[in-house]
């Protein structure tokens, strides 16, 4: 999508709400075994992802739509899909587990937990299983081919409408397990994948190099490292607004150098002095 047709597929976002809250039913409210609501969630996402390419992108791509039209449909795509979600489910945060706490054991000086060994068990599956498609199959060659010069890989009879149907097809069942671990770590808001989740993946694109899958995947794993361990300096040089006490402190000075009056201003002084002799 990005390297045929110049433009973000935003419209991944509504996919991942599709598969998120299509397993949040089957495991939350039906109370599904894991195996039937992966399944029947799999079954929805491929269908959103196809539906999405068959009426959405291939009637945009027959009308030679410019790349600013592409852009609206996949933002309002993603858009009524997260509010579809908010209508239906409600806006506050939603698990696909009753308890996000997994065990954790100590390797070494490491504290490891389940989830971590899921997550990197599946993802490490999935990349090798992509890899394998991409390099090693004619489809994944047709794919590469299309995703180069889709006009001159049709001269050479490869069914570009069907490897666009492929494409989707494939980022439907990552996208699955990626909502999974998601919904397995952490509370999901409906508008979670649009404005955090894709927003990962353009930055980690950009840096990594349009059209290489497997860096960009990289990249967006050292993004969220740096994330994680951001918190270690943030929580150091941040440290005092947490505190209470400082916090009185701190607010009425904050306050007193914003306002710009001279009797609004002694006011605040006023506070801060009190704060300090408390």
């Amino acid at each position: 999508m990005l390297k045929v047709n110049q433009v973000w597929n935003f419209g991944q976002a509504g996919i991942m709400a599709v598969a998120f809250y299509t397993m949040f039913v089957c495991l939350r409210m039906a109370e599904l075994p894991l195996w039937a609501g992966i399944g029947l969630a799999l079954v929805a996402t491929i269908w959103a992802a196809l539906a999405l390419e068959r009426w959405g992108f291939r009637v945009l791509r027959a009308r030679k739509s410019n790349t600013l039209t592409y852009f609206i449909f996949t933002i309002t795509f993603s858009n009524f899909a997260i509010y579809l979600a908010e209508l239906i489910f409600g806006t506050e945060p939603k698990s696909l587990t009753e308890q996000i706490i997994s065990p954790v054991m100590l390797i070494g000086t490491v504290a490891v937990s389940h989830w971590d060994l899921t997550a990197v068990t599946v993802t490490s599956c999935l990349v090798l299983s992509l890899y394998g498609v991409l390099y090693h199959t004619d489809m994944g060659h047709s794919l590469m081919a299309v995703s180069d010069n889709p006009d001159l890989a049709e001269a050479y009879g490869i069914d570009t409408q069907k490897m666009y149907l492929v494409s989707m097809l494939l980022a439907a069942v990552l996208l699955l397990a990626c909502m999974y671990l998601f919904g397995t770590k952490a509370a999901l808001f409906p508008s979670t994948p649009l404005t955090q989740l894709l927003i990962y993946s353009v930055i980690a694109t950009l840096l990594a190099g349009m059209g290489n899958v497997f860096a960009a995947g990289l990249m967006a794993v050292l993004l969220s490292l740096i994330q994680a361990f951001s918190v270690l300096v943030i929580e150091s040089r941040w440290r005092r607004f947490s505190n209470d006490p400082v916090k009185q402190t701190w607010t009425p000075w904050a306050k007193a150098r914003a306002y710009e009056t001279g009797e609004q201003r002694d006011r605040a002084l006023e506070q801060l002095k009190k704060a300090a002799y408390r």
